[in-house]
């Protein structure tokens, strides 16, 4: 929730997005004409024609006004870190999509019992003068950044998630790009009802990209004042100023790629300016997708007090490639440390893939660090459809930083089941040792979702692992929907989590580190949301669409890719709060299970796109955080998005 002293910031906002288009229309919008309501043709074979839910006689649609929908949900149940703990809460998220002033919607959560609120404010392609679309947010926003900053490199530069107020200017005609934002930085906390914590400091950042094909130039400013990187900072020292400055130029090209990116960074607790500059360049060549690049990268260097990679340099090659029965890729840096150029070392990194029939496919890969530290680790895998549905057996073996030795083999299987069900079990065995103690581990979990009733749907996950060596976890999540009727429903869940749980660490050297690998995460906890839900307008209009146009639905869940196959398995979990954009112009969040749903798009390609800076570190989205989805009418679209962790494997 916005503190007192920026409520007219918020005020100003909402003023500044109706005003910017007061020339173009009058005092009074004329009304819309009618137009006639999609609805399906009669098909053959059948005794009734089908006909779309938003429009059904049964849903006692309405017409009158702009297309909208909103949904609004009473929250009650225990904190997690306090089960004895009860709390309640409201959630409240809508848009309506008008015509003359973009799409506006608003997301709010509030549990004043316990203090945790969150507000965003969306306007998003509000059209002016000139050819410039433009996007205002409010609240719990991610700082705006130019879009070239943001393709997949080498080198990945986060983001902030800050409480305050941002502008973005789009003008397609002209190429141009302006960004500002500014507010203090936090994070979002809590599952009964999340909410916004904030953090010491002051955020602020500006932005532009020019485009002149084949030529694209952005560069973007931030500063931070007395920011720190201690949840409660109390000393003098613990607070600190910094600037930093990234200029990004590309060269495209139907075939070759080419991006230059500069940064320059100074903070108040460090003497003098740090800077680092890489090259990534890609290039198509039959069926094979080349890249390469270099960096120097100086030691401490920070994105605005956030880590990055930093004091090493070095040059990479990647190479992938694709037919019908093989997939292969591979990789190779070479590095050396900028402030000890007589430490030098190599990181490679291949995987490759053979089809052997329609049913079964072999894997194997293998990364091998030697550079400030030794790692490596190598995996076999066979997948196989049979009988019983999907099967991957794969054998894992890593040194982790000569830290942990592990060595396990892990049998995920996805379960053919009738239709609206499905389960998924995972079973591991091994052995690890650390730090000259050495014991036996084992791991299993399942996760499953049927229907209970006509229009009720149960979930579940248990998930146990065990080491000899002390990072034993027991996790069991439980949950009901039930939809009452076209506009209630009731959804329950309970969770339950005891012991430590370690995460994988990243051996690519330019990955950030973790700051503790070993995490303790007992916690129980119970939510009962009981949720209305309605569209109206002066037509049955789906996201993105038109009157006449049919519509499907999209819902999907944001997880924590650990082994990177671009498949949730019954041991990873979703990512909470994560912001999910339909076409950029439609924003929600993820659920404490990672879910999203955006309930009527148009039928047609769609881009869904999460942002990276409501990710938990150190995962980001892959690539460049867009997925492809089309919509068909009457049609459910289920993704998963895999998060993966940054910069590697």
């Amino acid at each position: 929730m916005m503190r007192r002293g920026t409520a007219w910031p918020l005020v100003a906002c909402a003023a500044f997005g109706l005003s910017a288009h007061a020339q173009d229309t009058s005092s009074t919008a004329p009304p819309l004409p009618e137009t006639p309501v999609y609805q399906d043709r009669l098909i053959d074979g059948l005794a009734t024609p089908l006909v779309d839910e938003a429009t059904s006689p049964q849903s006692e649609f309405n017409r009158e006004g702009w297309p909208r929908y909103f949904r609004f949900e009473a929250r009650a149940g225990t904190e997690p870190r306090d089960g004895n703990r009860t709390s309640g809460g409201l959630a409240f998220y809508g848009l309506i999509e008008t015509p003359n002033y973009g799409v506006l919607s608003a997301d709010l959560s509030t549990a004043p019992s316990i203090g945790r609120h969150a507000l965003t404010l969306r306007q998003r392609s509000l059209p002016v003068d000139g050819g410039w679309l433009v996007n205002n947010e409010a609240g719990v926003i991610g700082t705006p950044t130019p879009s070239l900053t943001r393709l997949p490199s080498r080198v990945y530069v986060p983001g902030s998630l800050v409480e305050g107020l941002s502008t973005e200017w789009n003008n397609e005609g002209r190429g141009l790009q302006l960004q500002a934002g500014t507010g203090r930085p936090g994070r979002l906390e809590g599952l009964t009802t999340s909410g916004f914590r904030s953090l010491a400091g002051h955020v602020g950042t500006i932005g532009m990209q020019l485009d002149s094909a084949p030529f694209q130039m952005a560069a973007r400013v931030n500063r931070s004042d007395r920011i720190s990187l201690k949840d409660n900072p109390v000393a003098l020292n613990d607070f600190f100023d910094a600037g930093s400055a990234q200029l990004s130029l590309r060269h495209a090209g139907d075939q070759r790629n080419l991006q230059v990116n500069l940064v320059t960074t100074q903070a108040s607790n460090l003497i003098g300016q740090r800077s680092g500059i890489w090259l990534d360049g890609d290039w198509k060549s039959g069926a094979r997708q080349n890249t390469w690049g270099l960096y120097w990268l100086e030691r401490d260097l920070t994105w605005a007090g956030q880590a990055l990679p930093n004091d090493t340099a070095g040059i990479y090659a990647r190479t992938s490639w694709y037919t019908r029965q093989w997939s292969a890729e591979g990789g190779m840096d070479w590095l050396r440390s900028v402030s000890n150029p007589s430490l030098t070392g190599v990181f490679a990194t291949g995987s490759a893939r053979y089809r052997y029939s329609r049913d079964v496919s072999f894997g194997a890969g293998a990364s091998v660090r030697h550079f400030n530290g030794d790692a490596w680790s190598a995996y076999a895998d066979t997948r196989q459809q049979n009988a019983w549905g999907n099967s991957t057996l794969r054998l894992d073996v890593a040194s982790e930083l000569d830290q942990t030795h592990s060595e396990s083999l892990t049998l995920d299987h996805d379960w053919l089941m009738p239709t609206s069900w499905s389960l998924s079990t995972s079973l591991t065995a091994g052995r690890e040792t650390r730090q000259a103690q050495s014991g036996n581990r084992w791991a299993a979990a399942a996760s499953l979702s049927a229907p209970a009733g006509a229009s009720s749907m149960v979930r579940g996950t248990l998930s146990s692992e065990h080491s000899a060596l002390g990072t034993s976890r027991t996790g069991v999540n439980v949950g009901l929907n039930w939809r009452i009727n076209p506009w209630w429903s009731l959804e329950s869940s309970y969770n339950y989590n005891t012991g430590k749980s370690r995460s994988l660490v990243s051996i690519d050297p330019l990955a950030s580190p973790l700051v503790s690998p070993i995490a303790s995460n007992s916690s129980h906890s119970l939510l009962v949301v009981l949720r209305f839900e309605d569209r109206a307008g002066s037509r049955s209009v789906p996201l993105g669409g038109r009157a006449l146009d049919g519509g499907g639905r999209i819902e999907g869940t944001v997880f924590l890719d650990a082994n990177g196959n671009a498949r949730q398995e019954a041991s990873e979990s979703g990512a909470p709060g994560a912001t999910v954009y339909l076409d950029n112009l439609y924003a929600v969040r993820t659920d404490s299970q990672g879910r999203f749903e955006f309930p009527f798009v148009a039928s047609g390609k769609h881009v869904i796109t999460v942002l990276n800076e409501t990710l938990p570190l150190p995962w980001v989205a892959p690539g460049d955080g867009r997925t492809s989805v089309e919509v068909r009418v009457r049609e459910d679209q289920r993704l998963s998005i895999g998060a993966v962790r940054q910069s590697g494997n």
